[in-house]
């Protein structure tokens, strides 16, 4: 009689245990179909007033570059593009002289090397600001990766205007043909929907912020208001302006740019390791990197075993199980179908570059573009 007791002791404590790690699990996957609701889906639309300045810094973007800036000069909303060049090591800038001499609203300038910005990426945009000052009501700023469709960028205005928004970020639909960036790149959106709840967004609470380095349009006086990028101390540039504006009371919104533009996502599985780890391990610390990691891979493990144990069909309900788990993000941002159908691939490697990026971190090997972080901005 007794055994049988412990027994059902035993299964009541299993069954609960099942209970709690399948609620954990559950969880962000129940956000990430809630934030779909929150997601702006601005259209491009042609025509309108130039009312947009957009500013870059780029290094090391000679085949990157004059794309980049065609698509730019498409825009009918933007008045001038202000090109800085961080000390590039290649034609970079040879190209962007040629680009400024067809036209006049490109604006090429290089980093003063006595400024009192800190170096990369921040620091050259907070030069370029001081170089040349913005003049219309809202700025852009995006990277030379970034192929932006015909009115994407009026598309992008209309949104902001339409939401009485300040800052509105979107991540644009990766065109990389390289297995791993479709497999990763998806992942990026898919973190944010599982972890962040988009209804906090638009509150006044900075700790609830998020933005695209590539693509983030902002109202100019907000933007002054904020101390703009001379301001930001954080690697993760993007969040950190996003934050500071929310702090000065700005409206801030996300949005899917998958109508609106393109981005070239990295190439090789160790520029994805190494990119998508650095901005995990610097936009969650060292610690919340690896807690994530543990996360990916115990969701997938759970999974895969409650799928095991629930049915003999074990594989098909692995399929099913995959499949509604990405259908928010899939819905929100267009999530290619390899990163679907390979789903339990991508979460493994998504959690390895974020232990990978942690070990850079405390080991001082992170690296942007050539250049060591060590604990800094690169």
């Amino acid at each position: 009689m007794l055994s049988i007791l412990r027994l059902c002791v035993a299964v009541q404590n299993y069954n609960f245990m099942l209970t709690l790690l399948l609620l954990i699990v559950a969880l962000p996957w129940m956000l990430s179909v809630a934030n779909v609701m929150c997601v702006e889906h601005p259209r491009p639309l042609c025509g309108g007033e130039a009312n947009i300045d957009c500013y870059l810094a780029v290094r090391n973007e000679c085949e990157r570059i004059e794309h980049c800036i065609d698509s730019l000069l498409d825009q009918s909303t933007i008045a001038r593009i202000i090109v800085i060049d961080d000390s590039s090591e290649d034609t970079t800038l040879v190209r962007l002289d040629a680009i400024a001499r067809l036209d006049a609203r490109v604006v090429v300038l290089t980093r003063n090397a006595v400024d009192a910005f800190a170096p990369g990426k921040s620091g050259a945009l907070a030069s370029a600001i001081s170089q040349c000052e913005p003049q219309e009501p809202w700025l852009l700023f995006t990277d030379a990766d970034v192929r932006f469709d015909t009115g994407g960028v009026r598309g992008l205005l209309l949104a902001a205007q339409r939401t009485h928004s300040t800052m509105i970020s979107a991540w644009l639909r990766c065109t990389s043909t390289s297995v791993w960036s479709r497999l990763l790149a998806p992942q990026v959106t898919l973190f944010l929907m599982r972890f962040l709840p988009f209804s906090a967004v638009v509150l006044r609470d900075a700790r609830f912020a998020a933005a695209n380095g590539q693509c983030m349009l902002i109202q100019r006086d907000c933007y002054v208001k904020s101390g703009g990028h001379a301001g930001l101390v954080d690697l993760v540039e993007d969040v950190a302006l996003a934050r500071a504006v929310k702090s000065v009371g700005g409206i801030l919104r996300l949005a899917s740019g998958r109508r609106i533009g393109t981005h070239l996502g990295y190439s090789t599985l160790a520029e994805n390791f190494h990119g998508y780890g650095r901005s995990l391990a610097y936009g969650l610390g060292g610690v919340g990197a690896v807690l994530f990691a543990l996360w990916q891979f115990g969701s997938v493990a759970f999974i895969l075993v409650l799928c095991a144990r629930v049915a003999p069909f074990g594989v098909a309900w692995i399929l099913v199980v995959f499949l509604l788990v990405r259908f928010g993000n899939a819905l929100a941002f267009s999530e290619n179908v390899l990163s679907i159908a390979l789903a339990p691939v991508g979460d493994l490697l998504f959690g390895i570059a974020a232990v990978i990026g942690a070990y850079e971190r405390r080991t001082g090997g992170t690296c942007w573009r050539g250049r060591t972080v060590n604990g800094a901005k690169p």
